[in-house]
């Protein structure tokens, strides 16, 4: 039973060091800014850490485009980057660097 408790303890730890070593890639990111990115991406993609076409367009409704599903699935195949039908959370923070930070021609 201790053993469950240590192991998920150490599965958190290694979990929030990935987080922070994620952090480094987007320094222009602030932490506060980091983690609510992170929140708003696993409530989008509950329960799989993995976000379909077909969920992002289902929250993308919050914003009034679930009548015009080519706008949400058009932001979904640009965080898409390796084309797999899959937006992991790599993707969306890469997304959204490029959307709050990136140039001009970035976006």
């Amino acid at each position: 039973m201790f053993g469950c408790i240590c192991s998920s303890s150490k599965a958190k730890k290694v979990a929030r060091q990935q987080q922070l070593a994620r952090m480094k890639k987007y320094p222009l990111f602030p932490d506060n800014d980091y983690y609510e990115l992170k929140m708003r991406f696993d409530q989008m993609a509950h329960p799989h850490a993995k976000l379909t076409k077909w969920m992002f367009r289902e929250h993308m409704g919050i914003l009034g485009f679930e009548t015009t599903a080519f706008i949400s699935d058009r932001l979904f195949e640009v965080m898409d980057r390796n084309s797999d039908g899959i937006v992991e959370f790599e993707d969306y923070v890469s997304y959204m660097h490029i959307i709050m930070h990136g140039d001009e021609d970035e976006k």
